[in-house]
């Protein structure tokens, strides 16, 4: 099941909303406007809170889509934040108690007999909740064993998913990026466009230190340049500063990937059994650094193109661990899939040339089907790391990297679905990657029927609904990003590694504020770069 949560630090959402989850099968986590902080226990201010709690309550809870009321978000982790909650643990506790369990809990379940009920997120649950009686388990609100968790290590490698708690249920994780350029670009000056620039750190959440935090995990997976300022060069400070954004959005999604990944793995391991995992954030309230896949402007964020992948019903995965290369399949189905899987060496000179093309098409590293039971994650296929880059003549760590494809379908009548995954097996700034040379061509309109996904014949047919290229490159691209003022989305971006034999065939669905977008309009503004072009120095430098 697909889930959104409605945190307490934000606010009731409108009618539309639950309107569009039931719609759309999408569960809702619903929480009472309570964060961070302690709370009264005034009969006025309890009395006020029920009247407000009822009144959401009767309007939420009857929609289908609204399958957990929560009572706030991260209070019960507050109380050891305040000086005053942490010298008087008795006295806040029972404020505690008598605001989320004794008022908010009972107008819930009043309303809601069967309604999941959790006090706080995150929490370690109840030891008893039925209808006589609830007894909370205090203790360590983020402990791994119980309830649910929110995770933020800032200091930890977020790419080595050994770093990760082996929680059961995780409703809030992340790490930060910019927006896109193109909605920074319009809430702010040219001259604001340099990463030492105030403007820079003043749109950072966590302004005290949020660049700094930022840049020391970039050093751990990236070649940064010697310094950001270039204050007497303004197109080199451009440059820059572009590069910062870029490596902001591919970071995100890398440290989102590896956490992801790792915790639906875990959802058949008996040391994690973790059954959810909520990202933050979804969506922005400015055009700021945050947690989200969607900026301000509703534009995609590369995080929300590879989250997109990450949540697929059926997903492969390719890790190393250790000398061992492993591959993991996820079916999130609730029938087994019978899957064809490809695990292949390439290189990064590896080229579009169509008779190499030919023989790598031909010669994977390893090809086998296996059935994958239903609503299951298993390791199918493991080789010591150095055996497989040996199946390719002149690879190395530094050289080349594994690809896995997996494909499969959920029942005979159902559509094939397919999954990749690629693994470089050192951190990219440990390599010199060529020059992609990638190329955008084949623009031509999509028909604006709902019921046709293939291109109009003409590419002077002016169409809304969306355009339609190829994004291809003579050398391996490296964390592919699309750049485009038009407001809207792609179909898909933010490749781990695009390879010359496998263009891609994309399409560009603009926001319902354009009135009108052709192939030559959209051609003329779209531009593509991949890590090649954001890499400083040498390798070994």
């Amino acid at each position: 099941m697909s889930m959104i949560r409605i945190w307490g630090g934000g606010l009731y959402p409108v009618d539309d909303l639950f309107k569009f989850t039931d719609e759309n099968g999408l569960l809702v986590w619903m929480e009472t406007m309570f964060a961070c902080a302690p709370y009264p226990r005034d009969p006025d201010f309890l009395q006020n809170v029920a009247t407000e709690v009822t009144q959401q309550v009767h309007r939420a809870s009857w929609h289908p889509s609204v399958g957990v009321w929560a009572g706030n978000n991260e209070i019960e982790g507050s109380l050891g934040w305040y000086s005053e909650s942490r010298t008087n643990k008795q006295l806040f506790a029972g404020d505690y108690i008598a605001l989320f369990v004794d008022t908010i809990r009972n107008i819930i379940k009043k309303d809601q007999p069967s309604m999941a009920f959790v006090d706080s997120s995150p929490s370690n649950g109840a030891i008893i909740d039925d209808e006589r009686q609830f007894v909370k388990r205090w203790g360590e609100d983020w402990d791994p064993r119980y309830g649910d968790v929110h995770h933020y290590a800032y200091d930890a490698d977020c790419e080595d998913y050994s770093t990760y708690p082996k929680a059961k249920f995780i409703s809030e994780f992340g790490s930060q990026s910019y927006p896109t350029f193109a909605t920074y670009a319009e809430y702010t000056a040219p001259s604001d466009w340099q990463v030492d620039n105030y403007m820079t750190g003043f749109r950072n959440r966590r302004f005290a230190n949020g660049l700094e935090v930022l840049e020391t995990q970039f050093k751990r997976h990236f070649r940064l340049p010697a310094t950001w300022s270039a204050p007497n060069d303004p197109e080199e400070a451009y440059k820059l500063f572009r590069s910062f954004f870029y490596i902001t959005h591919m970071q995100q999604a890398r440290c989102y990937e590896a956490a992801i990944n790792y915790w639906r793995r875990l959802r058949s391991q008996p040391a994690g059994l973790t059954m959810g995992v909520l990202y933050w954030q979804l969506n922005d309230i400015a055009a700021f650094a945050s947690w989200s896949g969607y900026d301000y402007e509703g534009r995609w964020k590369p995080l929300a193109y590879a989250v997109k992948r990450m949540y697929a019903n059926l997903q492969v995965q390719a890790i190393q661990d250790g000398p061992q290369t492993k591959i993991f399949l996820v079916n999130d189905h609730t029938t087994a899939v019978n899957t064809s899987v490809e695990v292949s060496v390439l290189s990064l000179s590896d080229s579009a040339d169509a008779a190499e093309c030919a023989v790598q098409q031909q010669q994977p590293a390893a090809l086998f089907t296996v059935p994958v039971a239903p609503l299951f994650a298993e390791m199918v296929w493991t080789m010591p790391t150095e055996d497989l880059l040996a199946t390719r003549k002149g690879c190395t760590k530094t050289t080349c990297y594994i690809s896995v494809t997996a494909s499969g379908k959920a029942s005979p009548s159902a559509a094939e679905e397919t999954s990749e995954s690629q693994l470089f097996l050192v951190p990219l700034k440990d390599i010199n990657l060529p020059d992609p040379e990638l190329q955008l061509s084949e623009f031509r309109p999509l028909r604006p029927s709902q019921n046709s996904a293939e291109p109009a014949d003409s590419d002077s047919v002016d169409s809304p609904a969306g355009v339609t290229f190829t994004l291809k490159s003579n050398r391996p691209a490296v964390l592919t990003n699309l750049n485009t003022k038009i407001k809207g989305r792609f179909s898909d971006d933010a490749f781990t590694a695009l390879h010359p034999c496998q263009p891609r065939s994309i399409t560009f669905y603009p926001h319902a504020s354009v009135e009108q977008l052709t192939a030559a309009q959209l051609k003329a503004d779209l531009a593509a770069e991949s890590l090649f072009d954001h890499q400083y120095g040498m390798a070994g430098q």
